[in-house]
């Protein structure tokens, strides 16, 4: 995946993610410590702000509970990816976590995650990857499937049975929003002009939910690989860079591996030819189909939800043109040609990945989204139909890089937008690289949005370079952070490693550290952004175990701190008075009070020590010219246990 203008720039260390409010806490028991925070306590300073500080330890913070079980060190006996004759196996298979770290502080000169928490006795993984499916199914009907939360095929059900099946809970969802707005609504609020669709704005859902994870998967997924250049598109190395030649010659993103595989003499040829011979691209769709046809999307939702997600976003058609759902949209082009430089092979999948996704993420409480590559189509335009992609600094919107102009493709990806909407009720569009200027997204949105005014689209819709979109509720910096807090709302995208889609090469020192991974997440969310954090299934739907444990770690710190992060909104500038006396960077957030009063979080990227925050002027909204202090109080470590001596006032 790569953004509208195509580049892609070094991870600043001040970028994560993280996801999930907490009610109330009950002061009765005693909470959680986890390594990487520590909460000092709330002090009442200025009228009705109420401050907490919370600072994020990662060195000689406590260790994890000694209730917390262990990790599983036995093999689980489907705990492996589909195996394809000569298809190759990871690099880095693990035993278990402990021997991850291990491994990582060997490679990183000593820099280990020395104080992760231990991830549950559920993830029994030995290698990369979990296998999914393990307790949950399959069901051997849909009331038992329900119980169980298994959103797979059901026992001697057709693609066809199940597509039916599935689309019955979107119709379900559609019905339940319609009539919880019916009494709302009036004539069609938007019309197909840049002047009303500039109109809509992101609503309190989006603009409260903070984290959402984004998923790359299909035929790529299959190969699963990219060469470990670590290199960025327009700018320096990330780390060194183990691969030479241009960002295309040895582009790190996994997902445009069915282009990168026919850029004569790249790492990703010479790999292609000694591991597949003369398989074509398209060779690889049946494999895909036949790993994941029983896949269980129910999983998912349940890893999603642990980990604080709100939303998640799938791509339901990458740049290889191969469609996640049985559509009934066909091309004369693509049906003439076949894909993947394979006649008889049709770019869609039998079975109705699509509608598994949807209807699992909305069982766990999540919104949905659907991501579409509507600005490249390697069918009609790229390796399957002419040449690949080879020139580094392209413009996307012309020449060989550009999207398809002709009126058949403009016409295929209207239809497609279309299909999914009515098929799937999605809360999120999401588009990438730009979009054909004979589309009809204008009527598109505006019906969209009349439908569901709580929808929202992205900004890459572009149908003209250098000119802004008409449509966007949100921005989509990929790999990014903004410098400072902006008032329109936007969204960081980036992958737990170099790659979108599964690298099986990748180790730990190709993914982001958990520590890097909140702070990152802290920095986004104070600045009005929120984190569509990627992760690369393996292609019978399981998720790599490393990635997993990235998600699992986010997800109890959230369980811990979710009050500074979620249903919150930025203070002011990031960049103002955003260090401590020390130089330790601090982010504020503020959230609103059923009284009127605003609760004001400062979360410190450091170890655990004291620290006082300069006076500062609150703005946007709050009292004009009311300066406030935040002070920790001593021994702040025990702020996870309740009230801190000397403060008389219990952790957030």
């Amino acid at each position: 995946m790569l953004g509208e203008t195509g580049r892609r720039r070094k991870p600043s260390p001040g970028r994560s993610s993280s996801d999930r409010d907490l009610n109330s806490p009950d002061k009765s028991k005693k909470r959680e410590r986890h390594p990487l925070l520590v909460v000092g306590a709330a002090v009442v300073l200025v009228g009705s702000v109420y401050a907490s500080i919370i600072l994020m330890s990662h060195e000689g913070s406590p260790s994890p509970p000694s209730k917390a079980p262990p990790l599983a060190t036995s093999a689980h006996p489907k705990a492996r990816i589909p195996s394809h004759g000569n298809y190759s196996e990871p690099k880095l298979r693990l035993n278990n976590v402990e021997e991850a770290k291990a491994k990582a502080k060997k490679q990183l000169s000593g820099k280990s995650e020395a104080a992760l928490p231990e991830a549950p006795a559920a993830q029994k993984a030995k290698g990369a990857v979990v296998d999914m499916r393990e307790g949950s199914g399959p069901a051997t009907n849909e009331k038992e499937a329900k119980l169980q939360g298994y959103f797979g095929p059901l026992p001697n059900e057709t693609p066809e049975t199940e597509s039916t099946r599935l689309l019955a809970y979107a119709s379900a969802h559609r019905e339940k929003r319609e009539r919880k707005h019916a009494a709302h609504r009036e004539a069609p609020k938007y019309q197909a002009s840049p002047e009303s669709l500039t109109k809509h704005k992101a609503p309190a859902w989006f603009n409260n939910a903070k984290l959402g994870i984004f998923i790359h998967w299909g035929v790529y997924s299959v190969p699963a690989w990219a060469p470990l250049s670590r290199r960025v598109l327009g700018g320096g190395d990330s780390n060194a860079a183990a691969c030479t030649g241009s960002w295309w010659n040895c582009n790190p993103y996994s997902e445009w591996y069915g282009n990168t595989m026919h850029i004569a003499n790249s790492p990703t040829a010479a790999h292609h030819k000694e591991k597949w011979g003369d398989k074509k691209y398209g060779d690889f769709a049946s494999m895909f189909e036949h790993d994941s046809e029983k896949w269980d999307a129910g999983e998912w939702g349940k890893l999603f939800k642990e980990a604080g997600a709100r939303y998640a976003v799938l791509t339901t058609k990458h740049h290889d043109g191969y469609l996640l759902w049985p559509s009934k949209v066909t091309s004369p082009t693509v049906e003439k040609q076949g894909f993947g430089g394979v006649p008889t092979v049709r770019p869609r999948h039998r079975h109705d990945l699509v509608g598994r996704f949807s209807a699992a993420m909305r069982a766990s409480g999540l919104q949905v989204g659907v991501y579409y590559s509507g600005g490249l189509d390697w069918n009609f335009k790229g390796p399957f139909s002419a040449q690949p992609i080879p020139h580094e600094g392209s413009n996307w919107f012309g020449g060989v890089t550009g999207i398809p102009p002709v009126p058949e493709y403009a016409t295929y990806a209207d239809a497609h937008w279309r299909e999914l909407i009515q098929r799937y009720d999605p809360d999120i569009l999401w588009n990438d690289i730009g979009y054909p200027t004979k589309g009809q997204i204008s009527d598109i949105a505006a019906g969209f949005y009349n439908e569901n005014e709580d929808g929202v689209i992205n900004d890459r819709f572009k149908q003209i370079f250098n000119k802004a979109p008409s449509i966007q509720d949100f921005a989509t910096p990929e790999y990014e952070t903004n410098k400072h807090t902006a008032t329109n709302k936007w969204e960081g995208c980036r992958g737990i490693g170099f790659s979108f889609g599964y690298n099986q090469q990748e180790g730990l020192q190709d993914y982001i550290s958990s520590k890097e991974l909140i702070t990152s997440f802290v920095d986004i969310v104070s600045k009005n952004g929120n984190l569509l954090l990627d992760v690369g299934p393996a292609s019978n739907g399981s998720i790599p175990a490393m990635q997993r444990e990235r998600l699992e770690t986010l997800g109890r710190w959230n369980a811990v701190n979710g009050r500074a992060i979620f249903d919150t909104e930025p203070l002011f500038n990031a960049d103002y008075g955003g260090k401590t006396q020390h130089g330790s960077e601090v982010r504020f957030t503020r959230r609103a009070l059923k009284d009127g009063a605003w609760e004001v979080f400062a979360i410190v990227f450091d170890k655990a020590a004291s620290y006082h925050i300069p006076e500062r002027t609150l703005e946007g909204g709050m009292d004009s010219g009311a300066g406030f202090a935040l002070v920790l109080c001593p021994n702040p470590l025990v702020g996870l246990h309740g009230a801190v001596p000397g403060c008389g006032v219990g952790a957030p």
